[in-house]
């Protein structure tokens, strides 16, 4: 399968120069976004067909009791994957067993990042000065709706 490049897409749509007016330039930002927004979609139907095709192999090697199976010039073979957290609730107690069974080095404290920036945006827009062990910066972005 050729891979897709930026250069297999429908790129110019015949746009005036940006360079000659706002008009311009706001259009061709606009055509980009709405490429984007399209790209995005179709990324997110791939998705679902990769998962769905996953899936199946993934039943197909569960059936056959194979640990891993080959095809289509590439291997296959099921993974078992982790996920984990603490509940505010089972704080107190999840942390004792850590500490409990030798793990205690594995307990922090921490902020969670989007906290931290609620509260930066929260202290520089009351004039509220943030120490030097924090660090944050600003920037400007461009935010956009459809026009009816």
């Amino acid at each position: 399968m050729k891979k897709l490049t930026i250069n297999d897409l429908d790129l110019d749509p015949g746009l005036p120069d940006p360079d000659e007016a706002f008009d311009g330039v706001a259009r061709t930002w606009r055509h980009w976004r709405d490429m984007k927004d399209e790209v995005d979609a179709l990324a997110k139907e791939v998705n679902k067909k990769i998962d769905h095709w996953k899936s199946k192999i993934l039943t197909w090697i569960e059936t056959t009791g194979a640990e891993q199976m080959n095809s289509a010039g590439a291997w296959f073979k099921p993974t078992v994957k982790y996920s984990a957290r603490i509940n505010k609730d089972d704080r107190d107690a999840a942390h004792l067993w850590l500490r409990d069974i030798g793990e205690g080095d594995a307990i922090q404290e921490s902020v969670h990042a989007s906290t931290l920036k609620k509260l930066v945006k929260q202290f520089d827009e009351e004039g509220i000065e943030v120490p030097d062990s924090i660090k944050f910066s600003t920037y400007t972005d461009l935010k956009y709706g459809r026009q009816s």
